[in-house]
C-alpha cells in the first residue's frame, strides 16, 4: 500500500474512531466539519485519495455513510 499524507492520515483516523465510538462510519460532511473544510468536496478528495491507496473503500451507489476501512 502506498505511504498517506498527514492530513489524509488524520482524516482515517477519524474515520476508525467514529467506527468505534458510532458503530458507523462519518459522512462527507461530517468530515469536512471535523476539520473546518468549507466544502465537502475537500473532504471527497481525501477520501477519493485514501481509497486510491488502499486504506478505505467507498459505496459504489453513494451512500451518506458509505466508508468501509479496509486496512
Amino acid at each position: 500500500m502506498k505511504k498517506i499524507t498527514e492530513p489524509q492520515q488524520k482524516v482515517f483516523e477519524f474515520i476508525k474512531a467514529e467506527i468505534r465510538r458510532n458503530q458507523r462510519p462519518p459522512t462527507v460532511s461530517e468530515i469536512a466539519n471535523q476539520f473546518h473544510w468549507k466544502s465537502p468536496n475537500a473532504a471527497w478528495c481525501v477520501l477519493c485519495a485514501l481509497q486510491k491507496k488502499g486504506y478505505i473503500k467507498l459505496a459504489n451507489d453513494n451512500k451518506a455513510r458509505g466508508i468501509r476501512v479496509i486496512r
